[in-house]
């Protein structure tokens, strides 16, 4: 087997698949079954595997039965049922082959009497399909659970990958293209890719972090003023104790006394006292219900 230039590609090509599938593993995956460094080696194996048939073999039926079954062992690192890992697998294959015949309708890559995948430019423009279809299934993963995404980010998934392929295009219409010129700009569209959608995701994390200390500071604060409310609460009932003890006093001084025209005065002022401490608000959330009639109370 002579490797040439398309060679070359095709390991590049593949290698791009790995953030393809890793991707599209994370739509239908939460989280992982294990550490790090083994989902590194699952990729790697399926890398290697499917490489070698491949290059070596090159047969239509062990080249999908060693992607299906490497693509399942990736499965196998992240926490899910067998039937969902067996569903994800076969999406997957699904979505890589709508991303060829995708691919073929634009490029007509596809020789179907040689049963060969030769066009350097097509195997480029599957790989680039299959990212921009998994962009979009993210997008609407992240959407269906609440999360707002901008118009401008759904407008990236598709340009980003479409425009680096343009870009692809018109590059390797030169005909003085050298070989390492040539595999040097596969290098970089897929680089392009592979940066700038995980740079998106870093800013989209960092966002959410500060997104959350923010509200973490926010309920601090509501929590902090909270403790105040209840200490000043503490403070007015002591307070009404007090005074409810000396009019008591009073009451009971002026009843020994004989003054009864004097005590019912003195029940109707401590009447007045009582209906004021009213409770504007029992909505049953104990943040709001104190900032609310702690604030009334003392207008």
């Amino acid at each position: 087997m002579v490797f040439d230039t398309y060679h070359i590609i095709y390991l590049l090509a593949n290698f791009f698949l790995i953030f393809v599938v890793h991707r599209f593993m994370r739509v239908f995956f939460e989280h992982r079954k294990y550490k790090r460094i083994l989902g590194i080696l699952a990729y790697s194996f399926y890398f290697i595997m499917t490489t070698l048939v491949y290059l070596l073999i090159d047969i239509p039926l062990i080249t999908l039965i060693t992607n299906l079954i490497t693509m399942f062992i990736i499965s196998l690192t992240y926490e899910a049922s067998i039937q969902k890992r067996i569903i994800c697998v076969v999406y997957m294959y699904l979505f890589m082959a709508a991303a060829e015949i995708i691919a073929a309708a634009m490029t007509g890559y596809i020789n179907f009497s040689q049963g060969e995948f030769r066009d350097t430019f097509g195997l480029i423009a599957t790989r680039i399909v299959a990212y921009c279809e998994t962009l979009l299934l993210e997008n609407i993963k992240l959407t269906r659970k609440g999360r707002n995404i901008s118009w401008i980010s759904w407008l990236a998934s598709i340009v980003i990958p479409i425009s680096t392929l343009i870009l692809e295009v018109i590059i390797a219409n030169q005909t003085n293209l050298t070989k390492v010129e040539a595999v040097g700009s596969v290098l970089l569209l897929f680089a392009v890719n592979i940066i700038a959608f995980y740079l998106y995701d870093s800013l989209a994390e960092n966002y959410i972090k500060k997104s959350k200390l923010a509200l973490l500071q926010k309920e601090k604060e509501l929590y902090s003023r909270q403790c105040e409310i209840m200490q000043s609460s503490t403070e007015d009932l002591q307070a009404f104790r007090h005074d409810m003890s000396n009019q008591l006093i009073i009451l009971n001084h002026l009843l020994e006394e004989g003054k009864d025209e004097e005590a019912r005065r003195q029940l109707d002022q401590l009447s007045h006292f009582i209906k004021g401490k009213v409770i504007y608000s029992t909505s049953g959330n104990t943040i709001i219900d104190g900032l609310v009639n702690y604030k009334l109370q003392r207008v």
